[in-house]
């Protein structure tokens, strides 16, 4: 799964659109390190609240 977060975020960086949403990239790739160290409750929890972030990004 940690590889999977990290290679969506490469795609998005190579689309050039991670400038419109840095914030929610940092959570994710800080998402994917726990999940490295199978801390995966709190890896959870901030994948949670970007998904929510980037929908209500979307809506705006």
């Amino acid at each position: 799964m940690a590889d999977d977060l990290r290679t969506a975020l490469a795609r998005t960086a190579a689309l050039g659109d991670s400038c419109r949403v840095r914030p929610q990239c940092d959570g994710v790739r800080l998402a994917a390190d726990l999940l490295l160290r199978d801390e995966v409750v709190d890896a959870h929890a901030i994948l949670v609240r970007m998904r929510a972030e980037l929908a209500d990004a979307q809506r705006r």
